[in-house]
């Protein structure tokens, strides 16, 4: 196992035992935090299994997960880290609500649909919540996602009521990362609104054609088998890009990701594995040098 995923699995399990008690219980925001950073612990991990398994054509789709969950954590972290973990969390079981009535819409067995419908309520009752039913969850989790929005739409009409040109309710984009409605519309610009254009542009975007389904001819490639009597050739496929070099970035994006979650909970230097500090001190010499 690579050195730094046993750094940072040292570093969830110093986290819960320096800050979570009975009297300190786990948070909404907290989850949303520690479940982020524990994904991006397990796909640097899966990506160098398979690396060292040479199987390599699809990692793309693992980073490009890693550098949005990457971004989002840096994004919780930066500032209304409260608001903004609580936010990302409301939005991933409003989402997960969402697709499932979704799904239970368009399935044409009723029978099926009956099924799932009854399989679904007793898992819901289990949360010993209030909520007994998929309806129950899909009305309150709806809800709790609108509400998100009710402060920028408050604000919104103060402006109005001054005279002030803000855009219509209507057009904003319901993202959880856009709950202020700044603009923050897609992706791209929470890249933006956080300085990494470079990181969109020149890692991120790339990566799209791969999840897409689109590049699958681009890693299809021709080896000529040397035998001048016949025009025969090998077919192989490889990966369509420098695996190696974007394993390096994700291994850097983690140890900087790594000390930021480690500073929002005040886990003290010597508490934290020197090597974490080691790499990163080589990773900000090599882009001095």
């Amino acid at each position: 196992m690579d050195s730094l995923v046993r750094d940072c699995d040292e570093v969830i399990g110093i986290i819960f035992d320096s800050k979570f008690d009975h009297k300190h219980p786990l948070e909404v925001f907290d989850t949303a935090i520690l479940t982020l950073y524990s994904s991006l612990i397990d796909k640097y991990k899966t990506v160098n299994i398979l690396q060292d398994q040479r199987v390599t054509t699809e990692v793309n789709l693992i980073e490009r997960s890693f550098i949005e969950q990457y971004v989002y954590l840096l994004f919780i972290l930066d500032k209304h880290t409260k608001e903004r973990g609580r936010a990302y969390l409301i939005n991933q079981r409003y989402e997960s609500y969402r697709q499932t009535k979704r799904l239970l819409d368009n399935l044409s067995d009723e029978k099926q649909v009956r099924e799932l419908k009854a399989s679904i309520d007793g898992i819901i009752k289990a949360d010993r919540t209030d909520r007994q039913t998929f309806a129950d969850g899909l009305s309150y989790f709806s809800g709790e996602f609108e509400n998100l929005f009710k402060p920028a739409l408050l604000r919104n009409e103060q402006k109005r009521r001054k005279g002030l040109s803000v855009p219509p309710d209507k057009k904003i984009k319901r993202i959880w990362y856009n709950v202020a409605a700044d603009g923050t519309n897609n992706f791209r610009d929470l890249c933006r609104k956080l300085g990494l254009d470079d990181l969109y542009f020149g890692f991120y975007g790339p990566l799209s054609m791969n999840v897409h389904g689109v590049d699958s001819p681009v890693n299809l490639v021709f080896d000529n088998i040397t035998d001048p009597g016949r025009n025969v050739a090998e077919v192989v496929l490889q990966a369509g890009h420098d695996e190696q070099g974007t394993v390096s970035l994700l291994r850097a994006f983690l140890i900087e990701i790594t000390l930021k979650v480690c500073h929002h909970y005040a886990i003290s230097r010597n508490k934290i594995p020197n090597q974490m500090y080691l790499k990163q001190m080589i990773r900000i010499l090599s882009h001095q040098n």
